[in-house]
């Protein structure tokens, strides 16, 4: 197994592996990510409710409560080849701010579809903003010697979601 480079990156990204794709996106040996147009919100009585923040901007953002918990989808859809896993990371700037990326950040192969992130506020008096665009996360990419007999995108059960 091996980390896909810069190069590859933008090979990948340049054949339909990342869309909306720009080269600015690509790191040494990852990809930006940028959040989308909708949060799930926890409600305090319990369940979730959905917030559009396509309107919310970097002067005018959404307010994210110290503490809260929110899912969001990625802006961009990720198509990974049955040889590809990858996994999300939280940019090291959006750690400092406060934020925290819960739980799933494996990625398997042979997925397509826009990401689900799990994000959490860890701030004790402060609130974190987020708009759609927001970049926030970094996928790292790992290339296999060989394909699984039965990839994600026979067996996934969120293959091919676009929304959270």
């Amino acid at each position: 197994m091996s980390t896909l480079i810069d190069t590859q990156l933008m090979a990948w990204g340049r054949s339909g592996g990342l869309v909306p794709f720009s080269e600015a996106q690509v790191n040494p040996a990852s990809v930006n990510l940028r959040i989308g147009s909708i949060l799930k919100v926890e409600s305090p009585g319990g369940g979730m409710y959905e917030v559009d923040i396509s309107d919310c901007s970097a002067s005018a953002p959404y307010l994210v409560d110290p503490g809260e918990w929110i899912l969001t989808h990625t802006e961009e859809v990720v198509a990974l080849s049955e040889r590809l896993e990858a996994e999300v990371c939280l940019r090291s700037s959006a750690a400092r701010a406060g934020w925290d990326h819960c739980l799933a950040g494996y990625i398997d192969p042979g997925f397509t579809g826009k990401v689900t992130l799990e994000l959490q506020n860890v701030n004790n008096y402060t609130w974190l903003p987020i708009q759609a665009g927001l970049r926030i996360g970094q996928l790292r990419f790992m290339r296999m010697d060989q394909a699984p007999g039965r990839p994600y995108s026979l067996t996934g059960r969120y293959n091919g979601d676009m929304d959270v």
